[in-house]
């Protein structure tokens, strides 16, 4: 919309004005579109680029310690304690995004537990973690991106209830994803037999059998990438 406005009474009888009128505002109309596409084609040019330097680093290594350190400084600076899991997710992702890093992405678990085993989570990424009791096993899912893959990026998250006896696993891939000879790979469904054969709810133990039994279907592989898992209990 073209408005013009003026402190004396009148109208604009002349064609000749109306039409330079008319041409001023078709190509002004003309170069916010252009100016838009260009905006557009930008951003999308951005996030393909963002998301093929988040595949090349897909190995981590040597650059997971530099996108991990300030993370942890993060997370001990401020927020934990104050923002809940979701808001945690998008002040790491701001303040990575603020960083002259280059475009390296992290997976983040950011969980809240109460002693009466209330537990808000977000999965900004991360493989699922395994929430293992009575009730069966439920993965945490809720949440959204890597932090620092995408500037705007905002997260959700869940709030469960546990009960007495359920075990939280949270491992890398390169727990899930180690393979023997055959190519064939650990997998989730491993970790849930591992977890099934070991009821006892003490968390070392299960840390201990899971990385037996990934040792034994590795033997003779050579290891790719780290091997972590973590066991959370709730005893009631």
């Amino acid at each position: 919309m073209l408005y013009l406005d003026s402190r004396n009474r009148g109208r604009l009888l002349s064609s000749t004005t109306r039409s330079a009128l008319e041409a001023l505002a078709i190509n002004a109309a003309v170069a916010i579109e252009h100016a838009r596409l260009y905006r557009e084609t930008v951003e999308k040019a951005r996030l393909e680029h963002e998301m093929q330097v988040a595949a090349e680093i897909q190995g981590k290594k040597p650059p997971a310690v530099l996108s991990s350190t300030p993370v942890l400084g993060i997370l001990a600076d401020q927020w934990c304690d104050v923002h809940s899991p979701a808001q945690t997710g998008a002040r790491v992702n701001d303040a990575l995004a603020l960083r002259s890093i280059r475009a390296l992405s992290v997976t983040l678990l950011c969980g809240l537990p109460t002693p009466e085993g209330r537990l808000r989570y977000c999965n900004a990424g991360h493989n699922r973690p395994l929430l293992i009791g009575a009730g069966g096993v439920r993965r945490l899912e809720v949440g959204g991106p890597p932090v620092r893959m995408f500037e705007t990026a905002r997260f959700d998250e869940e709030s469960l209830t546990l009960t007495a006896g359920d075990r939280l696993i949270v491992y890398t891939d390169g727990v899930s994803e180690a393979c023997n000879g055959a190519d064939e790979g650990f997998g989730e469904r491993r970790i849930v037999e591992v977890a099934e054969a070991n009821p006892d709810p003490g968390p070392a133990r299960l840390v201990g059998a899971l990385a037996t039994r990934v040792q034994a279907l590795a033997t003779g592989v050579p290891q790719s990438d780290d091997i972590t898992a973590l066991v959370i209990a709730y005893w009631g």
